[in-house]
C-alpha cells in the first residue's frame, strides 16, 4: 500500500498526472491497472467512487475502485456511512457481484496486524450496503473469521468493528462455540476480560448456550481471587436473566449457606427487577431456608401475588425447623426480631392496607405455630382497634396456663405475647398523626 504520505503532492502536480494520464488512454475505458496509479492520491477516493456508481464501468473495474476503496479506509469511510456509497449504484445485482467479488480480496487482511480494524469496519460499512441475505451471509461469514481466530477477550477494540459491536450483528451460530468456549475454558484473565468488554449483547439474553457456558465456569469455580473481578463475574450474569437456566441457577446458589454475601445480594436484586409468575413457586420453597433469605422470599411472594401472595406466604411457612436466624447468628429470640424487624415491617405490606390486617387476624388460630406466631407479631404493625378486641378475646379464649410460643421467641407465652402486641397497636392509635411536610418551596 503506497504510503499516506504521497498526498502531500502539490494540486499542480496532481492535474500534470491527470493530463497525462488522460492522453495515455486516449479516451478508452479504464482499467484495474489504470486505477492502481491513482492509489493514495489526492482526489482518489472521489474518482474511485465514480467508477462504481458509473454503469458504463467494467466489473472488474469497479471490484478495483471498491478494493483501493477500503485499501484506502482512513480517508473513504465517510462515503460509506450506512452502505451510502453502495446503495448509489444503480443496477442491485452488479452491486451485489462486485462486493461478493472484492471480498476474497480483503478479507486477508483480518489476519493482519496493521490494517485489521479497518477491514472489519469495511465488511460492516458492505453489509450495510446490501439487502440481499445472501451476500450478507457472505459478509458475516468473513467477519467471524475475526471473531474465531483473530479476536481475543483482552483485546480492545471500538467502533462498527469492535468484537461487541460484531457479536450484536452475527448470527449467533457463526460465533457460539467460540464465546462459549471462552466462557467456560479462558483462562481467569481472559475471563475478567471478557465479562468487562462483552457487556452489552442483545441475543446474549435468549441464548441458553450461553447461560448454560456461564453456569458450568461459575460453578468450577476457576474464575478469579480478585473480589472485584469475582463480582464483575457474577453480575455479568445479568446478560443472561431471562434464561430459565440462570432463573433456576440463582435460586439454587441462594439457598446455599456458603454463596458469596455480594453474589447473594446481586442475585436478588436480579430476580426481584425482572419477576416472572413462575417464581413464587421457587420463592415458596425458599421459605425454608434457615436463615433471613426465607424473609426476602416471604417479601417476594407478597411483591408478586399482593394480598394472595401474603396468604401463599403464610400458608406456606414450614411448620418445623429453626426460626431463630438473626444478625449473623441463631439467638435464643432470634425468630420474635426477625418478625418485627423485618418480616413485618416491610412498605409492601402497608401497601395491602387492611387485607394484611385480614390475612394476619386470620392466621391467629393456624394450625402452623409459626405461621401462629408470625401473623401475631405482624398485628403490631398492621391491627387495628378491632384487632385490640379481637385479641383480648383471643387471649382470653387461651385460658391461664401458659401456651408456649415456638422456639425463637425467648420462652414467652403466647398469652404474653399477645398481650404484648394489644399494648403495641394501643400506643400506635393512640400516638399523634406525624407533622405534616411543608410543601417544596414554601416556608
Amino acid at each position: 500500500m503506497i504510503e499516506d504520505s504521497m498526498r502531500i503532492w502539490t494540486k499542480s502536480a496532481g492535474v500534470l498526472l491527470l493530463v497525462a494520464a488522460g492522453a495515455l488512454v486516449g479516451g478508452c475505458e479504464p482499467t484495474p491497472a489504470f486505477l492502481e496509479q491513482w492509489a493514495n492520491t489526492d482526489g482518489s477516493e472521489e474518482r474511485f467512487a465514480g467508477y462504481l456508481r458509473d454503469p458504463s464501468v467494467s466489473h472488474e473495474v469497479r471490484v478495483k475502485a471498491l478494493e483501493l476503496l477500503i485499501r484506502q479506509w482512513s480517508y473513504s469511510t465517510n462515503m460509506f456511512s450506512g452502505g451510502a456509497l453502495l446503495r448509489e449504484m444503480p443496477d442491485p445485482a452488479e452491486r451485489d457481484a462486485v462486493i461478493r467479488d472484492v471480498l476474497p480480496l480483503i478479507t486477508p487482511g483480518l489476519r493482519e496486524e496493521r490494517g485489521v480494524a479497518s477491514v472489519r469496519e469495511a465488511l460492516v460499512a458492505l453489509r450495510e450496503g446490501t439487502d440481499t441475505a445472501a451476500v450478507q451471509a457472505e459478509i458475516d461469514a468473513a467477519l467471524a473469521i475475526y471473531i474465531n481466530e483473530i479476536w481475543s477477550p483482552c483485546l480492545v477494540t471500538s467502533g462498527a468493528g469492535s468484537a461487541e459491536a460484531l457479536l450484536n450483528l452475527l448470527p449467533p451460530a457463526l460465533v457460539l462455540p467460540r464465546l462459549t468456549s471462552v466462557m467456560r475454558e479462558s483462562t481467569p484473565a481472559d475471563l475478567d476480560c471478557f465479562v468487562s468488554n462483552i457487556n452489552d449483547v442483545a441475543w446474549f439474553a435468549t441464548s441458553a448456550e450461553m447461560a448454560q457456558a456461564y453456569v458450568e465456569r461459575y460453578n468450577a469455580g476457576t474464575i478469579t481471587d480478585h473480589p472485584q473481578a469475582r463480582y464483575t463475574f457474577a453480575e455479568y450474569s445479568v446478560e443472561f436473566s431471562g434464561v430459565p437456566a440462570i432463573r433456576e441457577f440463582y435460586f439454587t446458589k441462594i439457598a446455599e449457606p456458603t454463596v458469596d454475601p455480594l453474589h447473594l445480594n446481586f442475585m436478588l436484586d436480579a430476580l426481584a427487577q425482572n419477576p416472572q409468575p413462575e417464581d413464587r413457586a421457587r420463592y415458596v420453597t425458599l421459605l425454608s431456608v434457615p436463615n433471613l433469605i426465607r424473609w426476602t422470599a416471604f417479601d417476594m411472594l407478597i411483591k408478586l401475588g399482593g394480598s394472595e401472595g401474603l396468604e401463599q406466604g403464610l400458608s406456606s411457612l414450614p411448620d418445623s425447623g429453626p426460626f431463630n436466624y438473626y444478625d449473623g447468628e441463631m439467638l435464643p429470640n432470634g425468630f420474635k426480631l426477625a418478625a418485627e424487624n423485618i418480616a413485618c415491617n416491610r412498605p409492601r405490606l402497608s401497601e395491602l392496607g387492611d387485607y394484611a390486617r385480614q390475612a394476619f387476624e386470620r392466621h391467629l388460630d393456624d394450625a402452623n405455630q409459626n405461621s401462629r406466631a408470625l401473623s401475631l407479631v405482624c398485628l403490631k404493625a398492621h391491627g387495628n382497634a378491632q384487632t385490640v378486641t379481637r385479641l383480648t378475646e383471643w387471649v382470653a379464649a387461651l385460658g391461664s396456663a401458659p401456651v408456649p410460643t415456638p422456639e425463637g421467641f425467648g420462652g414467652i407465652s403466647y398469652q404474653e405475647l399477645g398481650a404484648e402486641v394489644i399494648q403495641a397497636i394501643q400506643t400506635r392509635l393512640a400516638a399523634p398523626p406525624p407533622a405534616a411536610q411543608p410543601a417544596e418551596g414554601s416556608r
